[in-house]
């Protein structure tokens, strides 16, 4: 079974996200945190098959938990959802092999759908 974990410090956008996964695929494991340093002590135990990651987030960002990640050798899809326009957030991204995707928040069903077939049915 898929498993993803959403990791955004607003609790509507984790409600909303969940939604619109749940309705494309019910099988899919849902984690939601609203503490990135939550989702990163459950990274050490448990390996998600992709991570969807705001980057605006307080005490630990989004750049802070994909450094985490690199230096602990973790490696799984990121796909970066957040409200950031800057076209240097965007660029940034790519510099992490984990980040495969990079969508600016609001995203609706069409684009959840084009994640889950390019960024997670693709390690099935």
């Amino acid at each position: 079974m898929k498993k993803i974990y959403l990791v955004d410090d607003q609790p509507i956008m984790n409600k909303i996200n969940k939604r619109f996964i749940s309705m494309l695929d019910d099988s899919i494991l849902l984690y939601d945190f609203t503490d990135p340093k939550e989702a990163l002590d459950m990274i050490s135990e448990d390996n998600p098959d992709l991570v969807l990651l705001d980057l605006n987030m307080p005490v630990i960002t989004g750049w802070d938990f994909l450094g985490i990640l690199e230096r602990a050798g973790k490696t799984f899809n990121v796909v970066i959802l957040t409200s950031s326009i800057s076209q240097q957030d965007k660029i940034t991204s790519t510099q992490y092999s984990s980040v495969k995707g990079y969508y600016v928040k609001p995203i609706g069903k069409k684009e959840f759908s084009h994640i889950i077939e390019n960024f997670l049915k693709e390690n099935i």
